[in-house]
C-alpha cells in the first residue's frame, strides 16, 4: 500500500497522475509444483492454449512442426494446472 501511495505521489509531482489505480479482481495464484513438457527437437510451436489458461491432465497443448509443416511432436499437459 505504501509503495502504491508513494508511486502516486511521484506521478503527481511529474504531472503523470492516473485518476484511479486498477484493483485486483482476480485472486493471486500460488504455484506448488511445476511440470514441464520438452519436445526434444527443434521446430515451430503452435500453441492451443494461451498463457494463464487452466488445463487438465492429458489435454493437447498445441503442436510442434518442422519448417515444412511436418508434425514433430504433440505436447500434452502432464498435470492439472495453468499454462506458463
Amino acid at each position: 500500500m505504501q509503495r502504491r501511495d508513494g508511486l502516486r505521489r511521484v506521478m503527481e509531482t511529474l504531472g503523470m497522475f492516473i485518476p484511479a489505480l486498477p484493483t485486483l479482481n482476480q485472486p493471486l495464484r500460488h504455484w506448488t509444483r511445476e511440470a514441464f513438457v520438452e519436445a526434444g527437437q527443434e521446430g515451430l510451436r503452435y500453441p492451443d492454449s494461451e498463457v494463464g489458461a487452466d488445463v487438465l491432465k492429458g489435454i493437447t497443448l498445441g503442436r510442434m512442426v518442422e519448417h515444412l509443416d511436418n508434425l514433430l511432436f504433440t505436447p500434452v499437459a502432464p498435470a492439472i494446472g495453468g499454462v506458463m
